[in-house]
């Protein structure tokens, strides 16, 4: 590892940017002028996907999260959405003179995903990474995972045929092929270097608050990404 890289920086690396350099360019082919959707926009995924968007060209990154990280999700260049005041679907229909974005990325699952389809333009692309909407509260709940788990669209091949869009799952921790994964690292590393992205650390916590440092996540009380420290 280089010196001019710290261990906080490239422990923050490989899951959130690596995930999100997954999706928008191994898998979505990320050109100059294109536009994007991703939700949870303040959290460590969501800065990195803002990042690399910024890097690659993209012309408009709209971003939802809650009202108090406005602040926060406008200074990465984000045009904000209010998760709880505004429909996300309008304002980007709206941004893209009613076309829709060419990317969607979506951790939130349920009936969230149809959504985040239907704010896509024809050829555009969804990318499924997550289930955030399977625990609300302080406690697991199966009710609300089944809950999530059958509001969860079932795609018509037909119907996508039609409008030529396309639905990736992603899970990086079940990604078969690790020369992919170790390809993503080299050019994530060549960004950093280069300062095109720059890991958002919200925090860093002793191995032994990890039940803390979750329920900071849970909470979504985080801006960027919450390390863990082992030593």
């Amino acid at each position: 590892m280089p010196d001019s890289i710290s261990f906080d920086q490239a422990a923050a690396i490989p899951v959130t940017y690596g995930t999100a350099y997954h999706m928008l360019v191994h898998l979505g082919n990320l050109t100059g002028g294109e536009t994007v959707l991703i939700h949870h926009a303040a959290g460590g995924v969501g800065t990195a996907v803002a990042q690399i968007c910024e890097a690659y060209g993209a012309s408009l990154v709209v971003g939802t999260a809650s009202s108090p990280k406005r602040e926060f999700v406008e200074s990465m260049g984000v045009r904000f959405v209010d998760r709880e005041a505004e429909d996300f679907v309008d304002v980007c229909k709206e941004m893209t003179g009613g076309k829709g974005v060419h990317h969607a990325i979506d951790p939130v699952g349920g009936s969230h995903v149809m959504r985040s389809y239907k704010a896509l333009r024809r050829g555009g692309k969804l990318y499924f990474f997550g289930a955030s909407a399977a625990v609300k509260g302080d406690k697991k709940s199966t009710l609300t995972a089944l809950r999530m788990w059958a509001s969860t669209p079932r795609f018509d091949p037909l119907k996508m045929m039609s409008s030529n869009k396309a639905v990736f799952g992603v899970h990086m921790g079940l990604l078969d092929d690790e020369s992919v994964f170790r390809g993503h690292l080299e050019a994530l590393s060549g960004m950093l270097l280069k300062g095109q992205i720059d890991p958002v650390i919200d925090s860093v916590w002793r191995f032994e608050r990890v039940a803390e440092a979750q329920k900071h996540i849970h909470d979504r009380k985080n801006r960027g990404k919450v390390l863990l420290d082992f030593s």
